[in-house]
C-alpha cells in the first residue's frame, strides 16, 4: 500500500474536497481521483459517498482515517530516524526512458549510492510520454525523458544533455554518406512509440530519404548489436554517457548539422522530494559535464 495514497486520503478528509487536497499534496485533481480509486481497489471497498457533491467519507472511509494517520505517522518517524544520520534519505520513485537504462542511469545510481547511501531509488521504465503523465499523476516523483515539446502545467523540465543523431552502420559498409547508407542498406527502425523514434522518422520524411525497413526495435543496445553483426543500418542518438565497452561500428552524422535530442529531468514544481531530485540532477550533471552537454549561456 502506498503511503503517498494515504497522505492524499488524509488531505481529502482534512481539507474537505478533492480539489483542496490536490493543492495540499501538490498534484492535480485528476491524479487525486486516480489515487483514491487505486486505494479503494487495493482495499476492496469504497471509501467515499460519491452521490454527494463534493464526495464525502463514507463509514468505511471514516473507519480507515485514524489507521491511515497512524501508518503515516509511523512511516514519518522511521524516515526521520534514518535522515538524522544522512540529510538525504528516503525513497525516490524515478522513471527513465529505455535509452538511458545503460550508460547514464547505472552510473548515476552508483554515484548516488556512494554519496547518499540512505537515498533509495526505485526505477520505473517507460516511454517519455507515459513517464511525463506518471509524474503529473503523482505515481512517480521524477523522470529522465527525451524532452517533449509540451508538458502539463505544474511540471518543471530540467534539460541536462543534448545528443546528436548519428547513422550507425557496420564497419565494413561500402558507403560513407548518411543518405547512401540509409537508402542502400536494410534499415533498422527505432521504435515509433519512442520520442526519439518519431523524431528520426520526421527527419527521414523531411529529407525525402527512402529506406527499406527490415525490423523495428525499441532498444538501442539491440539495434547496435544488429548493426555490429551486419544486419543493417539505423539512426541513433550518440550517447552523452558512453557504455563501458562500446561495439566498433561506423558512425556518420545524420545531416549537417545533425538534429539533436535533448535529455531532461521532469518533476512536479511543488514536490516534497525536491531535495532528493536535486541530488539526482547534480549526479547526472557530473556525468555529462565532460561529454556532449547543453551549451551554457
Amino acid at each position: 500500500m502506498s503511503v503517498r495514497y494515504l497522505r492524499t486520503f488524509i488531505a481529502i478528509a482534512e481539507s474537505g474536497t478533492f480539489a483542496s487536497a490536490a493543492h495540499v499534496v501538490g498534484i492535480t485533481q485528476s491524479a487525486v481521483s486516480m489515487q483514491m480509486r487505486a486505494l479503494e481497489d487495493e482495499l476492496r471497498c469504497e471509501l467515499f459517498d460519491r452521490t454527494k457533491r463534493p464526495p464525502t467519507l463514507n463509514a468505511y472511509g471514516k473507519a480507515l482515517l485514524p489507521k491511515a494517520r497512524e501508518i503515516v505517522f509511523l512511516y514519518d518517524q522511521m524516515t526521520e530516524a534514518a535522515s538524522s544520520r544522512d540529510a538525504l534519505a528516503g525513497m525516490l520513485e524515478l522513471g527513465a526512458v529505455p535509452t538511458t537504462l545503460t550508460g547514464l542511469l547505472p552510473r548515476t545510481l552508483a554515484g548516488l549510492r556512494t554519496r547518499h547511501p540512505r537515498l533509495k531509488v526505485r526505477i520505473a521504465q517507460n516511454m517519455a510520454t507515459e513517464l511525463i503523465h506518471m509524474v503529473d499523476r503523482g505515481e512517480i516523483d521524477a523522470a529522465i525523458v527525451s524532452e517533449a515539446a509540451q508538458t502539463p502545467p505544474g511540471l518543471r523540465v530540467r534539460p541536462f544533455a543534448s545528443e546528436q543523431l548519428m547513422v550507425v552502420a557496420p564497419l565494413d559498409a561500402p558507403y560513407n554518406t548518411d543518405v547512401e547508407l540509409l537508402e542502400k542498406l536494410p534499415y533498422i527502425r527505432f521504435s515509433r512509440h519512442a520520442t526519439v523514434g518519431r523524431m528520426i522518422q520526421r527527419e527521414l520524411r523531411n529529407r525525402n530519404i527512402k529506406v527499406s525497413e527490415s525490423m523495428e526495435l525499441a532498444s538501442m543496445e539491440a539495434i547496435t548489436q544488429m548493426v555490429y553483426h551486419g544486419l543493417g543500418v539505423s539512426v541513433l542518438p550518440e550517447r552523452s554517457v558512453e557504455e563501458p565497452r562500446p561495439l566498433p561500428i561506423k558512425k556518420v552524422p545524420f545531416g549537417s548539422p545533425p538534429p539533436e535530442r535533448v535529455l531532461a529531468l521532469v518533476e512536479r514544481e511543488e514536490s516534497p522530494k525536491t531535495p532528493l531530485i536535486d541530488a539526482v540532477f547534480v549526479e547526472i550533471e557530473k556525468l555529462v559535464g565532460g561529454s556532449r552537454s547543453l551549451e551554457q549561456p
